[in-house]
């Protein structure tokens, strides 16, 4: 669906229920969601837990997404939906036990609205050298996921260890310090392809002229890196900083994987052994949007609140994204392309609040 009929369809989505309304779910220490109200100033963010990776998104106004992690220092931004590299002199927040804080205008513009995606990861990156390159990693084996930072050396057999307990479902990787993509891979389309997070693009087995990351280079271990038509520049060039965000399933946290779109309401996914607080989709066998659904934004029993991984626009709420939470996995009641296309492959991401 074009971001032109992405008009809100009605009025506003429900405001969360008493227990969610106006503060962070309580007892969660290792992923968490909170809504915020800008207010251009000093402003602090219970969270439950110190936050490793922070995403930030309005949702009430046009704005780009912010990823913030504390390897690369945890006040600079990097972005999602754009091509441009981190803002390395920036920052924007800071972090203490239970909350971040923000200190500008920076995703706290005031009466704005907006929601936080945080993990606990690892307290802090450490020396990893599973690879050959050596790379500062930070890892929470309760939910499996990490976060790495290392400097290229331009090699095509460059190999990144990851941390995680075995291999990832998940990689993503970018460039820090100069425009590019962001490549990922995941468990529900071939190999030898990758899919970017910034665009609508069907994942491809096409690495153009600098390479990119597929599911052909990984171990329990490692990453890798799959050539392009004159080498893998867009992920090891040498003396340029990269960041990999790493996730791999785990039991009544987190699930990674797909299914084929239907075309009709009551389409079911099972399978993941969790009811879902995060869920991202994306059509890889063609062009599609990232679309975002959580528990926070809309408590209805079908959510139709979507944010879009790849833009920078406000959340839409239209039937067409509807998706229930379910025990064991979740549903789909909308029919748009982005979703549940008749003969459409879908890649997820599913968090639990825990």
């Amino acid at each position: 669906m074009s971001l032109n009929k992405r008009l809100f369809t009605g009025g506003p989505a429900p405001p969360p229920d008493p227990d969610q309304a106006g503060s962070t779910p309580t007892g969660k220490s290792h992923f968490n969601i909170a809504i915020y109200n800008g207010n251009g100033g000093n402003n602090t963010v219970t969270v439950g837990f110190q936050p490793d990776m922070i995403w930030l998104k309005s949702i009430d106004g046009s704005d780009n997404h912010r990823l913030y992690d504390s390897n690369r220092g945890i006040g600079k931004p990097i972005y999602p939906n754009l091509t441009s590299a981190e803002t390395a002199s920036a920052n924007h927040l800071t972090t203490n036990s239970t909350s971040f804080s923000l200190n500008s205008g920076n995703n706290n513009s005031s009466g704005v609205k907006y929601i936080a995606w945080c993990w606990k990861v690892g307290g802090g990156p450490s020396t990893n050298n599973n690879g050959n390159i050596s790379a500062q990693v930070q890892v929470n084996s309760n939910t499996e996921c990490s976060v790495v930072t290392f400097t290229g050396n331009g090699s095509t057999s460059g190999t990144v260890g990851h941390g995680l307990s075995g291999t990832p479902d998940v990689v993503v990787i970018r460039d820090r310090d100069s425009s590019g993509g962001w490549n990922t891979i995941h468990p529900s389309f071939a190999a030898n392809k990758s899919v970017p997070w910034h665009s609508t693009a069907a994942a491809s087995s096409s690495m153009g002229n600098n390479g990119s990351i597929t599911r052909n280079q990984l171990t329990s271990t490692v990453f890798g890196f799959q050539t392009g038509a004159v080498g893998v520049g867009s992920v090891n060039t040498s003396s340029r900083k990269y960041v990999a965000y790493c996730f791999k399933s785990k039991s009544g946290k987190s699930h990674f994987g797909g299914y084929s779109g239907s075309g009709s309401t009551g389409k079911a996914v099972t399978g993941l052994g969790l009811k879902p607080d995060l869920l991202i989709i994306k059509k890889h066998n063609g062009g599609g949007d990232w679309v975002m659904v959580d528990s926070q934004r809309d408590t209805t029993d079908v959510r139709t609140a979507a944010l879009f991984l790849n833009q920078t626009s406000a959340q839409s709420i239209s039937a067409d994204f509807g998706v229930e939470f379910d025990s064991d996995g979740f549903t789909l009641y909308g029919t748009d392309n982005d979703i549940n296309a008749s003969g459409g492959e879908y890649l997820y991401y599913a968090w639990k609040l825990n």
